[in-house]
């Protein structure tokens, strides 16, 4: 069977549920499966445990029988940095180390054993990096239920920017992305990273003002503040700031078969990988 006529499971994996969406293939695709399950909570181990646990349930009440699978990661379970450049960085193993120092100076010792990436970008400018805990990276890699096979394993934030950036990722932008209990705020000025945070958050009321925050640090005087984006499925009624007296732009992911970008939120996360 040709890898393009596989079916295509995409999950997301939070600290609270586990989401699952899988796209039958053909000569029209179609979200035929869409399901959800409660993670316990957990007194002991990593926050992460309880969630893959729970994916690994639901595929195998599912009978997956075949396909590929992309995981995306909650926000809660990725940091994210800026690394800046260094012109004495020579080499490419050499920079992986600049970077793990880069994230021990700011997350502590926890930093030695995550798994970082970094994207690639042009001499003298800075790079965007992402750290996960490697034993959560090793326990999907061993991923097996029946037939699927893992093919990707995404951090929330770069998945819904590939996914949603198409229409600025050339310009210089603000790219907030919300989801229950966190908030990432990217920002890109002159074709180079700016900035990239992530805050937790107990309740929708505390976005606006984190925002505003932001944009104030991306002040500098020597030209207006970027446009403002932002995708927060789950969020309907979301007010963020004018900046220079336009509203923001709301992004969602495109209708599709057995998806619809309002009835099904709930899933977007997932989706935003698939």
């Amino acid at each position: 069977m040709s890898p393009s006529w596989r079916d295509r499971y995409a999950a997301v994996l939070r600290p609270d549920r586990v989401d699952l969406v899988r796209q039958r293939r053909g000569w029209k695709p179609a979200l035929d499966l869409k399901q959800t399950r409660s993670v316990p909570v957990e007194d002991e181990g990593p926050a992460w445990l309880g969630a893959v646990s729970a994916l690994r349930d639901l595929l195998s009440a599912e009978a997956a029988a075949g396909g590929e699978l992309t995981v995306v990661l909650s926000n809660h379970f990725v940091r994210y940095q800026l690394i800046p450049w260094d012109e004495n960085v020579a080499s490419i193993a050499e920079f992986d180390s600049y970077a793990r120092i880069a994230f021990e100076g700011v997350f502590g010792d926890a930093a030695r054993s995550w798994a970082i990436r970094i994207s690639r970008e042009r001499p003298g400018a800075a790079r965007l990096a992402s750290g996960i805990d490697t034993d959560l990276q090793d326990a999907l890699s061993q991923f097996s239920i029946g037939g699927l096979k893992l093919v990707s394993v995404q951090p929330y934030l770069m998945a819904a920017f590939n996914r949603l950036s198409k229409p600025f990722r050339r310009r210089d932008f603000c790219f907030v992305l919300a989801e229950p209990g966190r908030v990432c705020i990217l920002a890109a000025v002159g074709g180079q990273w700016r900035t990239v945070r992530s805050h937790a958050i107990n309740d929708e009321a505390e976005i606006s003002p984190l925002v505003e925050r932001e944009l104030r640090l991306l002040e500098t005087g020597e030209g207006p503040l970027p446009p403002l984006y932002f995708h927060a499925p789950g969020f309907g009624h979301l007010r963020l700031p004018l900046v220079n007296g336009m509203a923001p732009h709301a992004l969602d992911l495109p209708a599709a078969i057995g998806f619809s970008p309002l009835a099904d939120q709930a899933y977007a996360m997932a989706l935003a990988g698939a």
